[in-house]
């Protein structure tokens, strides 16, 4: 007697068994026996099928982490800022640099949270891959604050001396705008004004008024007896910035990407001619120059200016092709030069319309950075040894 679909007829099966739905076979095709359910990692409910009853089971869930987040520069000169700022807390307090990292970046980034792996591993791979030179380093380390207090533990220390200096009783918005003023001098205090996003004409509100007048009493309390003129500055960029934050107004940053400068597919020709020229022209004055020369060194240049190698006035005729070629040269760079000095001047132009204070400092030239003043005794000793002696001169 032949078995029923599904069934076995003995210890071998004539036919495929078909499977019911949603039941995973097993190695060797057949379905799970006796209610065994294979553990599934999709998250699905798996049914068994046994020959009492069908029961089905929840499969476990498995925890699975966002996709691959992409860093953007800004983000990633950030974390640098984190970094150095968490060094020297941990060397000021003593504090875990992991969880000073951590606290740090979360509470200066809200919209980004992280954890510690992520972000030490990611600081680490920064500094062995060399993606930052050294210059850069040491410009995002003399950008962060000096002698920064750790959020995380001294946070009600502050609160405590904001509020001392504070006329009025804290409320909850002061205390909230005094929370988003000091994330946002972490962010900018000491960067360049260039690297900062430019602050938009704001519409003058109610709302407006009162975040503004907020912000001025959290600029009060932040400037102490000993703040020298750039904590002030910084005091009131940051103070701007968060009169823009607590009203949602949105800020442009002004590291745009760098436009590629494409060079034109004519110039692209007329160098790659110009080196040409320049290679027969040396071929030309090795031989011209040569006290036994042989014509196999100007085969090819006299085949491709149709002059015969066996021609009497062979020499004199070279003479004249590398004078010829030189003068092409000439012609050819001048086109160029023409160009250039034109883009020149049209970028200078540009430049001139769209931030003249730009255009004044390229047309100083060099600039140093770092500038070594004379202290007042050597002020004092030089003027010392002008006036000091007394001589008489003839005019």
């Amino acid at each position: 007697m032949k078995g029923g679909r599904g069934q076995r007829a003995g210890p071998l099966r004539s036919r495929p068994e078909v499977e019911p739905d949603g039941v995973s076979c097993g190695a060797s095709g057949a379905a799970p026996r006796d209610g065994t359910v294979r553990p599934n990692s999709h998250g699905r409910e798996r049914r068994s099928i046994s020959l009492d009853k069908i029961r089905t089971r929840p499969a476990e869930v498995s925890s699975t982490r966002d996709g691959k987040v992409r860093w953007t520069q800004e983000e990633n000169i950030l974390l640098m800022r984190t970094h150095f700022i968490a060094q020297q807390q941990q060397h000021d307090t003593g504090g875990n640099y992991r969880e000073l990292l951590t606290t740090i970046w979360n509470e200066i980034n809200p919209e980004k949270q992280s954890y510690p792996n992520l972000l030490v591993n990611r600081v680490r791979l920064f500094l062995q891959n060399e993606r930052f030179s050294t210059v850069e380093l040491e410009a995002i380390k003399k950008s962060i604050r000096p002698h920064t207090p750790n959020p995380a533990e001294n946070t009600d220390v502050d609160n405590e001396e904001a509020y001392a200096e504070h006329p009025m009783e804290p409320t909850p918005q002061w205390c909230q705008t005094n929370k988003i003023f000091q994330k946002n001098m972490k962010m900018y205090a000491r960067v360049s004004t260039q690297d900062r996003p430019k602050i938009p004409r704001l519409k003058g509100s109610r709302k407006i008024l009162e975040s503004v007048e907020r912000a001025n009493t959290v600029i009060k309390s932040s400037i102490r007896s000993d703040s020298t003129i750039a904590d002030f500055v910084d005091s009131v960029y940051a103070g701007a910035i968060t009169v823009c934050e607590k009203n949602g107004i949105r800020l442009y940053s002004r590291q745009t990407k760098p436009r590629e400068e494409k060079m034109p597919p004519w110039k692209t020709r007329l160098e790659k001619k110009i080196n040409n020229i320049r290679k027969i022209i040396g071929t030309l004055h090795t031989y011209l120059n040569n006290n036994s020369p042989t014509r196999k060194i100007v085969k090819r240049v006299t085949s491709q200016h149709h002059i015969k190698a066996r021609d009497e006035q062979l020499r004199q005729q070279l003479i004249i092709l590398c004078d010829t070629l030189k003068q092409k040269i000439k012609a050819l760079g001048n086109r160029i030069r023409r160009y250039n000095e034109r883009v020149k001047r049209y970028k200078n132009s540009q430049l001139y319309y769209k931030n003249p204070k730009q255009f004044h400092r390229s047309l100083e030239g060099t600039v140093t950075v770092n500038k070594s003043y004379p202290t007042p005794e050597n002020i004092h000793a030089t003027w010392k040894e002008i006036w000091a002696h007394a001589g008489d001169h003839d005019d």
